[in-house]
């Protein structure tokens, strides 16, 4: 810990280290970039980019004054990194890197999303924790397109959020203002949901919105745990199937009622495993054909 340390490594020094493969950086207080400008040269403008080639990993951990990676316009091309963790540094509100690989493992844990909005669009695996006070993930935080790449999602102790997507507020957004988005998620096959109290529904869809948009086409693998404000996965029944999903576990979801619509079917011609434990409203299940494992608890 360095309580008094403003920034890591100067600018001039980084522009030399084209092997830094690992970056971690913790509990210093004061710290408010991790790139920064010696003093003498705070008062010149720059507009220019640091190529870290070589930087796969990037770990920040409990810096309550970090506001950004670099100074202000600058530009941080890191076409190898891999995976970025930021844990407890809610003042972020710049973070400037370019990454291409698009493989990105992207963890925040009471970090604002909103400032990695760059590093999303190259996210492959996106963990959240306690996110702050929002209501949805989409479009509240970030545009939908920001999530296309994503295969994996997982979401913990989300204390304010309602919904992971709102679909409603996407669809009326185009009506009065271009096409509507035809798949929400395409690439998504990992959702996880834990201990998110206020969740009532995964996507908001009203029904009086008609959309022919396919929702969550490729999804192999759900776990919502501990949910208790849950009622349905999809509030209505013009979903469609899931052709892909193989495993559903339920845990701890006291309200739920079905995972599409009000009826309780679901078209899963692939689920092998069905686990369902402590959801006391969860009734009348059928499938189209018969599950591998199935557990009822």
């Amino acid at each position: 810990a360095c309580s008094k340390l403003e920034y890591v490594v100067p600018i001039p020094l980084a522009q030399g280290l084209p092997a830094l493969a690992s970056i971690s950086v913790s509990s210093c207080g004061a710290l408010k970039q991790v790139f920064g400008m010696p003093y003498e040269q705070n008062g010149v403008q720059h507009h220019s980019s640091l190529l870290l080639p070589s930087l796969q990993d990037l770990e920040l951990d409990w810096l309550r004054n970090l506001t950004s990676f670099v100074p202000q316009n600058y530009i941080v091309k890191a076409p190898s990194l891999k995976s970025v963790k930021a844990n407890v540094c809610s003042k972020v509100i710049n973070f400037p890197i370019q990454q291409a690989n698009n493989q990105l493992e992207l963890t925040l844990k009471e970090t604002g999303l909103s400032a990695f909005k760059e590093l999303l669009c190259n996210t492959k695996d996106l963990v959240l924790h306690n996110i702050g006070d929002h209501k949805n993930l989409v479009p509240d935080l970030v545009d939908l397109e920001h999530l296309d790449g994503l295969t994996s999602i997982s979401i913990n102790k989300w204390s304010s959020g309602e919904c992971l997507v709102d679909a409603s507020q996407i669809m009326m957004k185009f009506k009065c203002n271009g096409q509507p988005p035809k798949c929400f998620l395409q690439n998504l096959k990992i959702l996880r949901v834990v201990d998110c109290e206020k969740i009532s529904e995964i996507f908001r869809i009203d029904d009086g919105i008609e959309s022919n948009a396919r929702y969550l086409p490729n999804l192999k693998f759900v776990e919502i745990r501990e949910c208790p404000s849950l009622e349905y996965f999809f509030p209505h029944t013009s979903i469609g199937g899931f052709s892909h999903l193989e495993e559903i576990k339920l845990v701890g979801l006291r309200t739920l009622k079905s995972i599409v619509g009000e009826n309780n079917f679901l078209e899963a011609p692939t689920l092998k495993i069905l686990y369902i434990r402590g959801c006391s409203a969860f009734t009348n299940f059928t499938f189209h054909k018969e599950i591998k494992k199935c557990v009822f608890l």
